[in-house]
């Protein structure tokens, strides 16, 4: 899997689940600022990243994924995709 594909893959999981089209998520939209998350939504897309990607977010982890981006390069490093491939 490229970055590009990642990006992909986290833009859908995060469009489906806030109800938007694709083309409304960039990685550099915050997700409660530039999407309207709430609390509920963060969590779910928490939930839906780690069954996805088969990976574990911890707390702490999860409180510095604020940007579609964030959550892009996170995944990365947790299933070794080179960020600049």
């Amino acid at each position: 899997m490229t970055i590009q594909e990642l990006s992909n893959k986290v833009r859908e999981l995060i469009a489906y689940k806030l109800d938007m089209h694709l083309s409304q998520v960039t990685e550099e939209d915050n997700l409660v600022a530039d999407l309207g998350a709430d609390a509920l939504d963060t969590l779910e897309v928490i939930m839906t990243v780690e069954d996805e990607f088969e990976i574990d977010i911890l707390d702490t982890d999860a409180a510095r994924l604020h940007t579609v981006g964030d959550y892009v390069n996170f995944v990365a490093g947790k299933i070794g995709v080179q960020i600049d491939a």
